[in-house]
Order: structure tokens, then sequence, then C-alpha cells
């Protein structure tokens, strides 16, 4: 597997990551996987160790043998090259389609650490999704009470207020981050709008194999990659926009905040994310 065939996905928490991922993965040839943390959980520790492993020889070196080397420091090429290796071999692991072409990693916080990736797989592809962040943050309340951090939703309590300037902040960190990467990635950074994944998956879904160099997506993998991935087979049986509370796959549409958000909290998220919303075309620029 070459350096080419591998990418990433990445975006705000509650976008949409493990969607994206499971569509990605239903194609035959390739193999999409999360999360994997390996940037700040493999790369970033690993580059500490070697170069202090550098550090040790050279004081060795300098203290004991009068500056006389045996063993050479470590270069950066190598050092990346090793976690090349590492991180390669980690993808792999947790078991490859046969006829795997290309290989990838969901997970959302890479976002941050676009340039570290880029620098470890130097032609590797990225997929940003962006969800709207009024909806994030709805999405993050409920996550919130599924894991027992807030009990009743609808009361306006601190920890609520935390929790949505949370998601604002998340959102914004993101994005920037990936805007910041973008002539960097260039033309190899893909972005994908949760909302148009929702209304035109038939013509969305194939762009995102395109844009693994000519990987096909014919009809009869698109149909299998529709149903497979659909909201009411993810969910466990239920439609688009039958919400359940307690499942990660909530309600399958868009534009729930303004049933959940009140009027001063959608404009909280608004007033905190101007300039970047507008960038999406998820806010009308404010008139001169």
């Amino acid at each position: 597997m070459t350096r080419s065939s591998t990418f990433f996905i990445c975006g705000a928490p509650k976008s949409g990551t493990t969607w994206l991922q499971a569509i990605m993965n239903a194609h035959p040839v390739v193999s999409c996987f999360g999360e994997g943390h390996f940037v700040e959980q493999i790369a970033m520790p690993l580059e500490g160790l070697l170069r202090n492993y550098n550090a040790k020889l050279k004081l060795v070196s300098e203290r004991v043998y009068q500056g006389e080397e045996d063993y050479k420091l470590l270069a950066t090429g190598e050092i990346v090259g090793l976690t090349r290796i590492l991180l390669l071999n980690l993808m792999r692991r947790p078991g490859l389609k046969p006829t795997t072409q290309w290989l990838g990693d969901k997970t959302p916080a890479y976002a941050k650490h676009l340039k570290a990736l880029n620098l470890i797989f130097p032609d590797c592809k990225v997929f940003h999704i962006v969800r709207d962040p009024r909806d994030v943050a709805v999405s993050s309340l409920f996550h919130a009470k599924r894991a027992a951090v807030i009990t009743d939703l609808e009361s306006e309590t601190d920890t609520r207020r935390t929790l949505l300037q949370n998601a604002i902040g998340r959102w914004k960190e993101t994005v920037n981050a990936v805007n910041d990467a973008r002539e960097l990635l260039g033309p190899r950074l893909m972005e994908v709008r949760y909302e148009t994944l929702i209304d035109a998956p038939r013509e969305t879904i194939p762009p995102l194999f395109a844009h693994l160099d000519t990987l096909g997506c014919d009809e009869a993998v698109l149909s299998a990659i529709l149903a497979g991935t659909s909201f009411e087979v993810m969910s466990g049986g239920r439609k688009p926009g039958e919400e359940s509370e307690t499942s990660f796959f909530r309600s399958g549409t868009y534009g729930q905040y303004r049933d959940h958000l009140t009027a001063e909290e959608a404009k909280m998220v608004e007033q905190a994310l101007a300039p970047e919303m507008q960038r999406y075309s998820l806010l009308e620029p404010v008139a001169a």
C-alpha cells in the first residue's frame, strides 16, 4: 500500500463524521476505521521520544566519548518514516478487506493536526464534513444527556449554557483549523456538507470516491452503499425524523435547532460564529 492510498476524515464533533466513515467503508475497495487518534496519541509522543533519544545520544557522545559517535542521531526524515510505518501498521490492524486499495481513519480532532498528518502522509487525502453549528449544538446537548452530564434538556441551566458554549468553541476551532491548512492541502482536501448528504446522497456520494483518484462508484456499488448506510439501517429501523434521545443516530434530519434551541441560544451561536457560518453559506452576511 502506497502513501497515496491513505485518507483521513475530520470534522467538529457531532457533525456526521461517523456516518461519513460508514459511507466510505461501505465501498468494496475501501477500509475506513475510527477513531485512531493517531497524531495526538501516537505521532506526537513518538516524536518526543525519538528526539529525547537523540538528545541522550548527543549527551553521551560529548561526555563519555569526547564527541565521537557510535550511533548516529536519527534524522527528521527517519523519525517521520518510523512514525508512518507504525501508523500504517495500526491502521491495518482491525482487519482489511482483501480488496482494499484505500485505507482511512476517522478522528474528528484531525482537523487540528492536518499539518502533522501532511508531514507523515504527504500524499494523503482529507475529508472535512461540515454541519450547521446550531444543529451541532443541539446534538451535543442530546449527547450530554445520553452520557448523564445533563438530565433536563429544557431547563436553561448553567450546565446547558456551558455545553452550548463548548460546542460553539469546538466548531469554530475545527473549521478555522481546516481553513488554515487549505493552501497546504490544496486539491487533496474535500469538504462535504452534512445537509447535502441528507438531501442528495445519490449525487453527493460518488464524488467522495472520485476524490480518491479515479476510484469508481458505479450504480451497483452506489446502491449497496445507500442501502447499507441509510438512517433507517444505522438507527436500527427508524425513519428519518423519528427521533430517539437514547440513540447515537438520533433523528437523521437537520434544522432541528429551531425546535430545541431558544431564540436567544440560536442568536448566541450565530453571533459567535458569524464569519465562519457566512463562509459556509449558513448565515446571510450582515448588510453594510
